[in-house]
């Protein structure tokens, strides 16, 4: 279960629930912190647009940082609160790197990996992202079909 904290892993997250609690299965949550995001900040002219604000300012290293585990910490939260009622075992796995290589090193021709499929693409048809078409292809199952909820 790939999470980042956006609305469409979290409805994810509820799908995976509902499919771990019919396969009596337990949820792995994996949470990258994406080293190329990290690299980018480090640079003097990197910017970035706050989310709901709308307001442009400099990447810092150390507020990405921050950002980073707090929303590490949320998501551990989430996938407990989401979980444990059902009984469900569930464990949070924090990685750094590319997401497609950090998910790829973690998951086994007979796991179940969900996420969320909507990417940035400006073309509304286009229902799967870049992450999610990569791992589509790359990911070790005989089984590359996509599902939506």
């Amino acid at each position: 279960m790939l999470l980042d904290g956006s609305r469409r892993s979290l409805a994810a997250l509820e799908a995976a629930a509902d499919i771990a609690r019919a396969q009596q299965a337990e949820v792995l949550g994996i949470f990258v912190e994406e080293v190329s995001l990290l690299r980018s900040a480090g640079y003097g002219f990197a910017w970035e647009v706050g989310r709901s604000s709308g307001v442009a300012g400099p990447m810092d290293v150390d507020a990405l940082e921050v950002r980073m585990q707090a929303t590490a910490a949320k998501l551990r939260r989430t996938l407990e609160r989401t979980l444990a009622p059902w009984g469900v075992a569930q464990a949070l796995r924090l990685c750094r790197g590319e997401v497609v290589e950090q998910v790829l090193g973690l998951v086994q021709p007979d796991d179940l990996l969900v996420l969320g499929g909507a990417g940035w693409s400006g073309i509304s048809s286009f229902r799967l992202g870049s992450t999610a078409r990569s791992l589509l292809r790359q990911a070790p199952s005989g089984r590359r079909e996509p599902h939506s909820w």
